[in-house]
């Protein structure tokens, strides 16, 4: 299940949709993502304990798996950053070149020294994150997603 206490009901919504086309292999998920640019991402709720799944946007860093905990340049992380902070396993659901593949990770948040090379490497990879920062306070992390 995708949802989070401060998402609109609409986002939600757009989240299942998205996870279910994911899951279908269609491309052009979220109106304009192709399907190799997201992976799914199910953590462990930090309070619930139940299991979630987000739609997250995609990078390869120095051949390491990435996400960013952008929420768009939201004011609050991503329930799922939260989530992996205190549960770090995590499943990922991922196509590269045309194939679906599901597998365990633990997440761990990149050092703050690495994070100004790495951000850079973002915004190359996906110049629509160059914004997100001058929106908010907070800093931006970078999770690399190491698989079991």
């Amino acid at each position: 299940m995708a949802e989070s206490s401060t998402a609109p009901a609409s986002e939600i919504a757009d989240n299942l949709q998205t996870i279910e086309g994911f899951r279908a292999g269609r491309d052009g998920l979220g109106g304009f993502f192709p399907r190799s640019a997201l992976l799914l991402l199910t953590t462990t709720g930090a309070r619930s304990g139940q299991e979630r799944t987000w739609p997250v946007v995609r990078f390869v860093i120095d051949g390491r798996l990435s996400v960013v905990g952008s929420a768009a340049g939201r004011d609050q992380h991503p329930a799922w950053y939260h989530n992996l902070l205190v549960n770090p396993q995590v499943v990922v659901e991922q196509w590269v070149d045309d194939v679906y593949e599901s597998f365990s990770a633990v997440a761990t948040v990149a050092a703050p020294q690495e994070r100004d090379a790495l951000w850079a490497e973002v915004i190359r990879q996906n110049p629509n994150f160059a914004g997100y920062p001058a929106m908010t306070t907070r800093t931006l992390p970078i999770v690399f997603l190491n698989r079991l």
